[in-house]
């Protein structure tokens, strides 16, 4: 699925976003309304049914900050896929803020249709954070998909925010009589954050494995061409015509072919 959404033009792609953004965000305000939907609103967390106990579990993560953040930063890593950064990094940012500014307007809207009241200040100073930070968050996902330091540093916006919300407003209040899909979402946001710093890290070795690799063998493939091109090279008044010149000459070729071959297998092995 991602790699059709690759193929697509840019704007094609800003329009995927905005649709994944209405999604997201009518997603996650109907789960949140899924207990009062089943008439379990008020009771004991200890009666509540499945579907409500899978409905809190889904909201607790959709409604956290960190993922409306992954939902900006995802958006912009789709999107900026230019090869010039800054083309990339304006795509990204066009599609985390268009992602967000969506998604907050189909959460409202659908919290109206559930009889919910949608204040305008709130909702106003809810659109305008969604601009702010997604294009901040759309142009991090866009630079996460450059190689080396830069595009590491931007792969762990999400990991270290995801944290950080469970620091500093942690999923499981420890209250009595507080329903047990809180603390599985708060392990499963620990497990993600983990995961996407470990994926992070990996990509960021795996690069600079390549990287040393292709310095250490990139003088040795061009030894023998090095060898052809200089140590057969000779003034033109010392060519020797007939048989015997073009036996020197095709002997003179090999031995230095294989004295770089040599040469280069030599500087493999070497530790």
């Amino acid at each position: 699925m991602i790699d059709t959404i690759l193929r697509v033009p840019v704007f094609s792609r800003l329009l995927v976003g905005v649709v994944i953004g209405a999604v997201f965000g009518a997603l996650t305000s109907l789960v949140n309304n899924v207990p009062g939907m089943l008439g379990e609103v008020g009771q004991a967390h200890s009666e509540d049914s499945a579907a409500t106990w899978a409905a809190i579990f889904i909201s607790l993560i959709l409604d956290s900050g960190w993922a409306w953040a992954a939902l900006a930063f995802v958006l912009g890593c789709l999107t900026g896929t230019a090869v010039r950064p800054v083309k990339a990094a304006i795509a990204g940012a066009a599609a985390g803020a268009a992602g967000l500014l969506i998604a907050t307007v189909a959460y409202y809207a659908t919290d109206l249709l559930f009889g919910i009241d949608a204040y305008w200040r709130t909702v106003g100073y809810w659109l305008v954070r969604a601009v702010v930070f997604g294009l901040l968050l759309g142009i991090a996902g866009a630079l996460a998909r450059r190689r080396g330091a830069v595009g590491f540093l931007a792969a762990l916006t999400v990991p270290v925010g995801a944290a950080m919300n469970m620091v500093v407003f942690p999923l499981r209040s420890g209250l009595p009589g507080e329903s047990s899909a809180a603390g599985w979402a708060q392990a499963t946001v620990w497990v993600a954050a983990a995961s996407g710093a470990a994926v992070a890290i990996l990509r960021l070795l795996t690069w600079a494995r390549r990287t040393l690799r292709s310095k250490a063998t990139l003088p040795c493939e061009h030894l023998p061409e090095f060898a052809d091109r200089h140590l057969n090279a000779r003034p033109a008044t010392a060519r020797i015509h007939g048989p015997l010149g073009s036996a020197c000459c095709s002997r003179r070729r090999v031995s230095s072919r294989r004295w770089a071959v040599s040469l280069s297998t030599g500087l493999r092995r070497r530790p």
